[in-house]
């Protein structure tokens, strides 16, 4: 059983190494055989219609077209599908959670606490209290603790710039 089964993969792999070898060997526009002149709109469209043609061992991109609801014969549907397929891979939204605060936002912040304590250093914890009652809708939401440590994250980053 065991040297059937080795016998069965060695003989695969084999065959898979013979498509790969043959592809090489080939003249295709994917190993780079092909030299073709881009510009000349005749030559383009040979290439272009060969590249567009989906054939039954592309059951992939058949897949894509089915479940997109395009044409595979409409190079139009081929760009949509290629930007569907872009953007799922590499567009969109950034990942993760969005940044809460910009950095103006940190400097606002860092400012406005700076002129409610006054030059004291010990009235952090007041100057957060009194800026969420003043500001409710801006900073209502959030902790005075939250607030407080922004306010020192906001010194360690931009004190600088004070």
């Amino acid at each position: 059983m065991k040297k059937t089964t080795a016998k069965r993969l060695r003989g695969a792999k084999t065959a898979v190494s013979a498509r790969v070898q043959s592809e090489r060997m080939g003249k295709t526009i994917l190993t780079g055989a092909v030299r073709a002149d881009w510009d000349d709109p005749e030559e383009r469209a040979g290439h272009a219609e060969a590249a567009l043609t989906l054939r039954a061992k592309d059951r992939a991109l058949i897949r894509a077209f089915k479940d997109f609801n395009l044409d595979s014969r409409n190079p139009y549907h081929w760009a949509l599908l290629t930007r569907h397929m872009a953007e799922a891979l590499y567009g969109g939204e950034p990942r993760g959670r969005p940044a809460d605060w910009t950095r103006t936002d940190y400097l606002a912040f860092m400012h406005e606490v700076d002129a409610v304590k006054d030059g004291r250093p010990k009235q952090i914890p007041r100057a957060v209290e009194l800026l969420r009652k003043l500001q409710p809708k801006r900073y209502g939401k959030l902790t005075p603790a939250i607030l407080k440590a922004r306010y020192y994250e906001a010194m360690k980053s931009y004190a600088v710039e004070k």
